[in-house]
């Protein structure tokens, strides 16, 4: 049987720089979700008809949905991290790993 030359190992200081890049990408996207909101409020503001409420709404649905998204896929990505970080979920694939391991080799 061949064995493993390597072992792989988790680097818990990028998992938590990762997060940390991750925290600030979410408050960006939250912040830029409110400056362009309040852009588009003030242009309804300013125009007093129609076309100041047509701006609205296209200013929500055209720029603000689409950070939204990405501020949820943002969440997302960091949930994700937070259960693989203290979940044990990795700790538990390298623990199956090391039992497989040791059932193979002599």
């Amino acid at each position: 049987m061949a064995r493993l030359k390597k072992d792989v190992t988790i680097n818990d200081e990028a998992f938590d720089k990762a997060e940390d890049e991750l925290n600030k990408l979410i408050t960006r996207a939250d912040q830029l979700k409110t400056d362009f909101k309040d852009l588009y409020d003030g242009f309804a503001n300013a125009l007093l008809c129609e076309t100041g409420d047509e701006l609205k709404i296209t200013g929500e649905e055209v720029v603000l949905k689409p950070i939204e998204n990405l501020g949820l896929v943002l969440k997302q990505v960091h949930d994700t991290l937070e259960l693989i970080k203290g979940g044990g979920y990795y700790k538990d694939i390298f623990d199956d790993f090391e039992n497989l391991q040791k059932g193979i080799t002599p």
